[in-house]
């Protein structure tokens, strides 16, 4: 959730990464691209956002739009979704972008400052998915959502499965132990 080198680590793997900037690495996230459409999702709001949609647009040349057309959350830890403030009026001062969800992140969202402001300013707009649901969003990409047993502390936690015309992608970055899980 924070990135490499973690915060105060003076272990020799971080400071390798403290003394030069080539070994450091953000959180996780993850994009989705429909090149036919030239649409594209991103999978985590991490503190590491402003980076990633800059190396993204220089990445694919300005090919698509800078804003994602939808950013899916796993849950309510630091390294999820604390990256929708850099959307708020203080920073970027994004008009609709949709913020896919299971319930309780959704509520999350809307009762908790400062990410409700958000969604009354209308940075964010809440795409409410339901557990163990499929969202179309073109005709190459579908997103199917499910639960992940992890601490949930605030939210749910999300695991995703994208669909695409050649493959499958499972995405679960958080999950206390595989033997909790009720699924081979």
């Amino acid at each position: 959730d924070g990135g490499y080198p973690h915060i105060g680590c003076r272990k020799q793997c971080c400071e390798q990464a403290w003394n030069n900037t080539n070994n450091r690495r953000y959180v996780v996230s993850f994009a989705v691209t429909d090149p036919e459409t030239k649409q594209w999702w991103l999978f985590e709001a991490t503190p590491d956002i402003k980076e990633q949609l800059q190396d993204f647009h220089e990445l694919t040349g300005g090919a698509y739009k800078y804003l994602p057309d939808g950013i899916f959350l796993t849950h309510a830890h630091m390294g999820h979704y604390t990256g929708l403030a850099q959307l708020g009026r203080e920073a970027l001062g994004a008009k609709n972008v949709k913020v896919y969800t299971l319930p309780k992140m959704a509520s999350f969202l809307e009762h908790n400052g400062p990410w409700q402001q958000l969604v009354q300013l209308r940075n964010i707009v809440i795409m409410p998915v339901a557990v163990n649901s499929v969202t179309g969003l073109t005709k190459n990409i579908r997103v199917q959502s499910f639960t992940v047993p992890h601490r949930d502390e605030y939210s749910e936690t999300a695991g995703f499965i994208i669909h695409t015309s050649q493959k499958k992608y499972l995405f679960i970055l958080d999950i206390d132990k595989w033997d909790k899980w009720d699924k081979d």
